[in-house]
């Protein structure tokens, strides 16, 4: 990544974290109450969608043509990070199951809820918007840009600020304990994202 655009990216992340939900809630007003949430996340996935694509371009072409000259090795590493966060969420789901039996996680809960609302919405939003977005700021601009530094530094940090994602919106509302057990959820995906 280029100066600029890790400059630009922690400006973004910032503001993706702490100002772009609170200005977008006021929207749900405007749409059916049953798919107000899923619209007002869908246009919170385009906003950071068309964001990370500009500001993460360039390094989004060479990754794209890095990927076009090792398929190969794309679809390797992509199917052993698949089975490394699977075997893992397996794992710390059996965990879970033990210490708080019937658990279920706040984030998903809400997904699949604005599913309900507007399926379509959700499946754009989840399957392809989302991915580019969270892979520029945790795996490129968090993880890329530690790991020369210190690649230990870059998975705590870049898995941290992943699993804080998605439970920051739930923060004063759901239990302390909730929202520990939701993410150390995501700390697999994490860990397997940041590996591939």
């Amino acid at each position: 990544m280029t100066v600029n655009e890790t400059v630009q990216g922690w400006v973004y992340l910032l503001l993706e974290l702490a100002v772009l939900p609170y200005l977008l809630v006021p929207l749900g007003k405007f749409f059916p109450p049953e798919s107000a949430a899923a619209w007002v996340n869908t246009i919170y996935y385009v906003i950071n969608f068309v964001c990370c694509g500009l500001i993460f371009r360039r390094f989004l072409g060479q990754n794209l043509a890095l990927a076009g000259k090792k398929p190969l090795e794309l679809l390797a590493s992509s199917m052993m990070g698949f089975v490394l966060h699977m075997a893992g969420s397996f794992l710390l789901g059996y965990v879970i199951e033990l210490l708080a039996p019937g658990f279920s996680n706040v984030n998903d809960a809400a997904i699949l809820e604005m599913a309900r609302g507007n399926f379509e919405l959700m499946a754009v939003g989840v399957v392809l918007l989302v991915p580019l977005t969270e892979e520029c700021l945790f795996r490129g601009l968090l993880f890329q840009g530690l790991h020369r530094k210190s690649r230990a530094l870059a998975y705590a940090v870049s898995v941290l600020g992943f699993c804080a994602l998605h439970i920051v919106g739930y923060i004063g509302v759901y239990p302390a304990e909730t929202l520990l057990i939701c993410y150390l959820q995501y700390v697999p995906a994490g860990l397997s994202l940041a590996w591939a």
